[in-house]
């Protein structure tokens, strides 16, 4: 007695290598959502941000796209299989235009997004290219679904080793290549997202004025000079681009400077103003200073400087070992 093979075996294997790419490439691209909305972040997690979002920017995108414009399989069996509404392509083009086209979706979902309410950052950035994906993804599922079953493409799982002959030995050097490629371009990319560079990492520190027209504040037409009496106003402006909470300190100074054998050094200096301000990653304030003088410092060509310090100030407070700082000259007079 001859046993036939199971039919609906065959045919339930035939559905899952049709659409096995693209439930993982779902998989994938809904993990890279999920680290991008928790912001979770761990020695376990942090190897996970790099590959992912490697993928993300450099295959995902480019691969639902690809796979929503070429549905059908790469190689017909006859010309008869070749659906003519359907052009096909090699798997070697297929892995080609995944890297050309996620290299094109990601500068075009940035300038899209410059556009919005979201702005440009690493957290906008992911979820515009988990979207383009998302949407892709749903358009190939549907487009290699509406074909015979005989004309969609589908993953080979032939050079898997599988005790016949050739097994790993079937697969293309030229394969291999891309694909060592594309993990260390994922890897070098993904690494970039998960850890910005400390270029990127600074704070904002200015002075303002209000010039008096609506409330407008101005970097222009600072105080030129101070009394006992009556107080001048002055706004500093601090903003947070260091990727996490700082406290930050303030401490206003109004300095002599003489030049001593080509060096300028502080003659004397009295402190006028101190304040603390706690900001959030990528949060910023101007606080208002009302400032007088006292009688330790007067005169002309006086230096009214603000140091910032990230944290507890030393005792000792000096431009040197402020992390940022800026002035403007003023004479002073005395009580």
């Amino acid at each position: 007695m001859v046993s036939r093979p199971d039919r609906a075996k065959t045919t339930d294997a035939g559905l899952v290598a049709t659409f096995v790419d693209l439930v993982l490439a779902a998989a994938l691209t809904a993990a890279v959502f999920g680290i991008a909305v928790t912001g979770a972040s761990s020695s376990v997690l942090d190897p996970l941000h790099v590959v992912l979002g490697g993928l993300l920017v450099f295959v995902l995108p480019g691969y639902a796209l690809t796979a929503a414009l070429f549905p059908a399989r790469s190689a017909p069996r006859s010309p008869a299989d070749a659906p003519p509404d359907h052009p096909s392509v090699s798997s070697t083009e297929r892995v080609v235009l995944s890297v050309g086209l996620s290299l094109a979706a990601t500068p075009l979902t940035v300038l899209a997004l410059n556009f919005t309410e979201f702005g440009i950052g690493r957290a906008s950035v992911l979820n515009g290219l988990v979207v383009v994906a998302a949407v892709a993804l749903v358009a190939a599922t549907v487009r290699r679904a509406t074909l015979p079953p005989h004309q969609r493409f589908r993953l080979s799982l032939s050079w898997l080793p599988n005790g016949s002959a050739g097994g790993l030995r079937a697969i293309p050097a030229t394969n291999v290549l891309i694909a060592v490629f594309l993990l260390a371009s994922a890897g070098l990319v993904g690494a970039t997202l998960a850890e910005p560079q400390n270029g990127e990492r600074y704070t904002e520190f200015y002075l303002l004025t209000d010039n008096g027209e609506n409330g407008t504040l101005v970097a222009d037409e600072y105080p030129a000079r101070l009394d006992p009496v009556e107080p001048r106003s002055l706004y500093v402006g601090i903003a947070n681009h260091e990727e996490r909470t700082v406290e930050y300190t303030v401490v206003t100074e109004l300095q002599r400077i003489e030049t001593r054998d080509g060096e300028r050094t502080v003659a004397a200096e009295s402190e006028l103003d101190r304040f603390t301000a706690t900001l959030a990653a990528g949060e910023a304030t101007r606080q208002q200073r009302e400032l007088t003088t006292d009688s330790a410092v007067t005169g002309e060509q006086l230096r009214l400087i603000f140091l910032l310090y990230r944290g507890t100030p030393p005792e000792t407070t000096t431009e040197a070992n402020a992390y940022r700082s800026t002035h403007i000259w003023v004479n002073a007079t005395a009580p």
